[in-house]
């Protein structure tokens, strides 16, 4: 079975209510890497927050290189990178801590790069006293840091990638030129540990765009039919739920269900298969679709039986509507390999009200329907109230 059909109705339908609310530097710095990918980047960014450890766990380790300068080297020099070190761990911390928005976003963007260039400054300074535990220390919690960055930031590729150059290039630069013996080919190990990281950034990012994806699959699945994407059975009683609800508290605006069950639809199953048959109701779900109007629902309820709800309409325009589906069934079909396929539609509707029983309006529903076809098939019925 395949699920590509529903995933580009997925991605069609967060398409179409996706606005990006982020501009300028912002924008590209949390841009995905697939265009295609754009609509899910609320999700992406919201990736950002919430991993508070691994800060925790960086603050650690570069305390205690603080420590080790000042007892190695310089208690001053010690003290000074402290001063510029915590406030950036602090509002690091706290930045990812926030509630997802777009200002906490901006926020946490700039408080990440204000981090990377405080953690690269010191581990540089590392690099830079030629003494070789401090330099190898500096390296081992730099690139530790770096590729934890690049692990919690990969939703953002671009922020994750300015984030490494920032965590490695002053103790690149300063390792290149130290005194140390053969760290003059550092220089030779870095493009490796870049291209690695970048990789790493990649691939993260790849993975949490399928994970978002399937996400979003799985609850299209739950609630709308595998066959023609309409809202499923399921879906379509909690919105006739909320309807309900909705038009026993406003009975100024009215709402209507109809109950819609195909005529002549089990010859067509019986004569060419079920596939054809599976075909068929696609067709059809494509024309009630464009029949009812965007506020409107229209499911499908199980074999050949459908449902809308039409909201704020009068009795005069449900019938209208009623009539365009009924008009559209009878159209006859063109499916691949064969002749015209000529079916037709009985619909039977009821006003929404008093009492809210979601259970007694659609028996109402059923009951007119069962009069459309005791009429004669391809009609419409409809009562004023359940």
């Amino acid at each position: 079975m395949t699920y590509r059909a529903p995933l580009a109705a997925v991605a069609a339908r967060h398409s179409a209510r996706y606005r990006s609310t982020e501009a300028g530097w912002v924008a590209w710095l949390t841009a995905p890497l697939d265009p295609a990918a754009e609509t899910l980047r609320p999700e992406l960014t919201d990736l950002l927050f919430g991993n508070r450890v691994s800060i925790l766990f960086a603050a650690f380790c570069l305390s205690a290189l603080l420590l080790c300068y000042a007892v190695f080297l310089d208690v001053e020099l010690a003290v000074l990178l402290l001063a510029l070190f915590a406030p950036a761990a602090i509002l690091r911390y706290v930045t990812i801590g926030a509630s997802p928005s777009r200002s906490s976003l901006r926020t946490l963007l700039l408080a990440g790069l204000f981090w990377a260039a405080t953690v690269g400054l010191l581990c540089g300074e590392g690099a830079r006293t030629d003494n070789v535990l401090l330099t190898a220390l500096s390296g081992i919690i730099g690139v530790a840091v770096a590729f934890g960055g690049a692990y919690n930031n990969a939703g953002a590729p671009r922020f994750a990638f300015i984030q490494t150059i920032l965590f490695l290039a002053p103790y690149s630069i300063f390792a290149a030129s130290s005194g140390v013996p053969g760290m003059q080919l550092f220089p030779i190990q870095l493009p490796f540990w870049i291209v690695g990281i970048f990789t790493l950034i990649r691939q993260i990012h790849a993975t949490h765009v399928k994970l978002i994806q399937a996400r979003h699959l799985a609850s299209h699945l739950a609630l709308h039919d595998s066959l023609t994407g309409l809202p499923n059975r399921a879906h379509f009683m909690e919105a006739l739920a909320a309807e309900c609800q909705r038009a026993s508290r406003d009975s100024t605006n009215r709402s209507y269900i109809l109950y819609l069950d195909l005529d002549g639809f089990k010859p067509v199953n019986d004569t060419y298969g079920h596939l054809t048959g599976d075909d068929l109701l696609r067709a059809v779900a494509d024309r009630f679709r464009k029949v009812v109007r965007g506020q409107d629902v229209i499911g499908r309820l199980g074999g050949d039986e459908f449902a809308a709800i039409l909201r704020g309409v009068s009795q005069k325009e449900a019938e209208q509507i009623g009539e365009k589906l009924i008009a559209a069934a009878r159209d006859p079909f063109h499916l691949d390999g064969h002749p015209p396929i000529s079916i037709g539609v009985s619909i039977g509707g009821v006003a929404l009200g008093l009492p809210p029983d979601v259970r007694r309006t659609l028996h109402a529903a059923d009951t007119m329907l069962y009069a459309a076809k005791r009429g004669g098939k391809g009609l419409l019925r409809i009562a004023e109230a359940a």
